[in-house]
Formats: structure tokens, C-alpha cells, sequence
């Protein structure tokens, strides 16, 4: 199949699916809007559309015979090197996602099937993305010229200077901005990696953000260095991620009773992990606490068999924390006592498995935080439990500290939905606290 001919003038799209239904439902999702349209069934086709047409965007997807979508965007980094990508793709593939952010240079990660809002939302943002970008190259060039322009002119023109200066300083705080936004880069890798364990397992991923959650609130009551807290809450919330290649069978089961095959495989998920998250610079350390989050304080953990002090903080907080959340989640759900009883588990544990003062640190800061709450007669609600007229009992922040609606606030429609929307996109919301 060639290209289509152009529907559009204007901005132009080359969309890839071996599929031709689905090129006809992007064909028409965009069909209204300023777009020049081009498809093509292979990556090879693909490519030769790119040889012909000054392509501003590519939309392809991930599995397609001959040629996967990933390698495709890589080799086309060589016809359009300034093009935008975005993948998309029917199943979780963490290879792949890593290859396409780090070879393909892929901006968004999108799985089957769509939402035809976001889909579209997420291309009008790329294009505004590459416009401002195009601005702020012109203006730089604009303001090189300037400057050798600017070399001999007498005192008449200073203010006429200044002038021109000040808008090309607000410009470079622009560009400021987006090199800033390009930094975040790095968080929508974890929140990509988030996703690939939400779509393997719901309960892994929220038992993730819980314990993410508490060990940045745990380690931040341990007065420990910023960046270190900010490793730890990283650590946390992908400590599970090496579960993604274990079968679901072994995953429901209690350690207790798996086969020794089973054992052996399940107590890989550390090492999996690491693996997984190490040939990304930044996250090396996190990597390195995820490795040790199941070793023993006495030293009869996995995989190293490491003890006391030789096993990073970082994981002996994780190790406290994943397994006060295990308790009250799986083990005592729906018991009134439910953390008295953890507690009491806890304290079992510490000194074999746990590390005894951070046991005792969380215990504390747990019976702390729930005495805060009874104290000042509020409710601790999920997002999804808001409902409109209730009032803030406390800042609202997400768990990296991002300030949402300050204390005090009677939540509207709207209030509620942006918190819902940045929950969605996030999902690094705890809980909502509101006056009782």
C-alpha cells in the first residue's frame, strides 16, 4: 500500500500500522483537523514516505512484521532527525519501551486501544511543542545577528537596545522553561514504567505507590538528605517491577507454599529489577536499593545474603514499609484490629528480618500520623471518594511534593476533576484529607 495522497494542508503526519482498519480510524480521527495525513503498512514504507515529505510528526506502532516499530524510529532518525515520535502498541513491552525512549527517542508511550481525546490532545501538544521550539531556534538566531549588529551603533540606539534585549531575555526564560520540561523526561520514564506494572498487576502497582508513599514519609522522618529520600520514594515505587516477568500463578501464591522451582524463580524479581532499571544513569542507585529490599536484618534474606548495616538504608526502609502494607492489605484486610495487629508483627520481625530502629521509627510515626487525624476530626479519602462542598482539612500535595490546593479549600466540580486528572496522569496521590 502506498501513501495515501494528502487530506490536509498544513502540518503533516505519517502514521504506520500494519493494519489498514487501523490507519483508517486514525485517517478519520484527524480527518476535521489541520493536518496533512500520510500512512504507510510497513516500516519500510515508512521510510520511503519520509525520503519524499517533510514529515513533522510519526505515529507508528510497535509490532509489525519485518520491521518493529522501534527499530523503524531509529532508522528514522536518519530522514527526519527533527520529527516527533510517538508509539504505539497493543501489549506491555518494557524492552521495548526502554529501546524506543533511549534509541528511537520517542516522546510519548500510548498502548491500544486509544482514547481518541487524549490521542488528539497528545498531537495538538507535540505540534505546540515543536512550534515553540522552532520559535525560540529563530529567536536565537535572531538574536546572534542582533548582537554583531549591535557592535558600532552610537548612544541614540541604547534604549532601542534595552528594549530588544528585554524580550529576548523573557524569550531565553522561555527557553529556560523548556529545557526544564525536558528534564521531566525522566519522570515520564517512571511513570511509563509504572504503567507497564498497572497493566500487569493493578494490586502491584498500587501496593507500589502505598509503599512509595510511606518510605518518603519514613525517610524524610529520619532526617536523611533530600536526594536520598528522593532515591528511596523512586526505589519504592518500581521495587516490585521485576514481578512483571514471574507467571501470575506464582504471584498469588504465599511464599510459604511455592515449590522450590517457584521459590527460585520468585526471589529472581530483586535481581529482574535491577536489571531492569540500571543502564539508566539516574536510576542506578534506585536500582541498587531495589536488589536489597529483601534481604534479612540477620542476614537470612536474598539474594546476597546481606545483614545489618551492609544492607542499604534505602532498603531496609522499603523492606519495614512493604511489609507493614502486606500485612494490613492482604493478611489482616477487614479486620477491625488490623493495625494493632501489624504492629504486633512488626515488632516480631524486628531484629530478624527488619531493622529494629526503623521498625520502631515507622510504629511511632504511624500511630503519630493516625493520632493526627482523630485529633483533628478529619477523614483520609482517596480521590475517587471526593464529592462536591467538602473542605481541605490540609495542603494538598502530591507525593513529590507538588502543591495542588491549600487547606481550607470547598471543592468544586471542577477542583475535583483536576484532582482525578492529575492523579490519572501521576499516580503519585496518596490521600485526600477533608474535615469531617
Amino acid at each position: 500500500m502506498e501513501d495515501i495522497d494528502t487530506v490536509h494542508a498544513g502540518r503533516k503526519i505519517l502514521f504506520v500500522d500494519d493494519e489498514r482498519n487501523i490507519l483508517m480510524a486514525l485517517n478519520r480521527l484527524f480527518f476535521e483537523d489541520d493536518y496533512e495525513i500520510f500512512t504507510a503498512v510497513s516500516g519500510e514504507a515508512g521510510l520511503e514516505s519520509l525520503k519524499q515529505n517533510d514529515i513533522q510528526l510519526i505515529v507508528s506502532d510497535q509490532r509489525m512484521p519485518g520491521m518493529a516499530g522501534v527499530d523503524f524510529l531509529i532508522k528514522a532518525e536518519e530522514y527526519a532527525p527533527s520529527a516527533a515520535k510517538i508509539i504505539l502498541t497493543g501489549y506491555t513491552d518494557l524492552e521495548a519501551a526502554i529501546k524506543a525512549i533511549n534509541e528511537g527517542k520517542v516522546q510519548k508511550f500510548i498502548t491500544k486501544p486509544w482514547n481518541d481525546d487524549e490521542l488528539k490532545l497528545t498531537v495538538k501538544q507535540v505540534f505546540e511543542y515543536l512550534d515553540l521550539q522552532a520559535q525560540n531556534q529563530a529567536l536565537q538566531k535572531l538574536l546572534e545577528e542582533r548582537n554583531k549588529e549591535l557592535v558600532g551603533l552610537n548612544e541614540t540606539l541604547q534604549q532601542k537596545v534595552k528594549e530588544r534585549t528585554k524580550k529576548i531575555v523573557l524569550q531565553n526564560q522561555e527557553l529556560t522553561r523548556l529545557n526544564a520540561k525536558l528534564e521531566e523526561n525522566f519522570y515520564k520514564i517512571i511513570r511509563i514504567f509504572l504503567s507497564i506494572i498497572e497493566i500487569r498487576s493493578k494490586e502491584i502497582a498500587s501496593h507500589c505507590k502505598r509503599v512509595s508513599a510511606a518510605s518518603r514519609f519514613l525517610a524524610a522522618e529520619m532526617e536523611l538528605e533530600e536526594r536520598e529520600i528522593e532515591t528511596i520514594e523512586l526505589a519504592a515505587m518500581l521495587h516490585d517491577i521485576g514481578k512483571i516477568g514471574i507467571p501470575e500463578k506464582t504471584l498469588k501464591k504465599t511464599e510459604n507454599i511455592l515449590t522450590t522451582e517457584e521459590k527460585n524463580l520468585y526471589r529472581q524479581h530483586p535481581l529482574l529489577g535491577e536489571q531492569t532499571l540500571s543502564p539508566i544513569d539516574n536510576l542506578k542507585d534506585a536500582a541498587k536499593i531495589i536488589r536489597h529490599h529483601h534481604e534479612n536484618y540477620n542476614g537470612s534474606g536474598y539474594p546476597d545474603r546481606l545483614m545489618a548495616d551492609y544492607i542499604p538504608i534505602g532498603s531496609r526502609i522499603i523492606a519495614v514499609v512493604n511489609t507493614y502494607d502486606q500485612l494490613v492489605n492482604k493478611v489482616y484486610m477487614n479486620v477491625n484490629n488490623t493495625r494493632l495487629r501489624a504492629f504486633k508483627a512488626l515488632r516480631l520481625q524486628s531484629g530478624i528480618e527488619l531493622d529494629p530502629d526503623i521498625t520502631i521509627k515507622f510504629i511511632l510515626l504511624m500511630k503519630r500520623h493516625k493520632a493526627e487525624v482523630n485529633e483533628r476530626r478529619e477523614l483520609e479519602i482517596k480521590p475517587f471518594e471526593l464529592k462536591s462542598n467538602m473542605i481541605l482539612s490540609r495542603d494538598l500535595f502530591t507525593s513529590r511534593g507538588t502543591a495542588v490546593f491549600t487547606k481550607d479549600r470547598r471543592l468544586s466540580p471542577e477542583d475535583i476533576k483536576h484532582i482525578m486528572d492529575s492523579d490519572r496522569i501521576e499516580k503519585l496521590f496518596t490521600a485526600v484529607y477533608v474535615y469531617a
